[in-house]
């Protein structure tokens, strides 16, 4: 049954289903990291 783009189909339904609270946390992270590696490259590690 399982077959080559049984992943891809997976990851998209499993995001179509995930929670606003759950991308809002995801996207909240995503955000911090790209801060965090901002702040270090302008002003060295911190």
């Amino acid at each position: 049954m399982a077959g080559v783009g049984d992943g891809a189909i997976t990851m998209t339904v499993w995001i179509a289903v995930e929670s606003p609270r759950e991308q809002a946390a995801r996207r909240s992270r995503a955000e911090k990291s790209r801060r965090d590696v901002f702040w270090r490259r302008c002003f060295g590690p911190a």
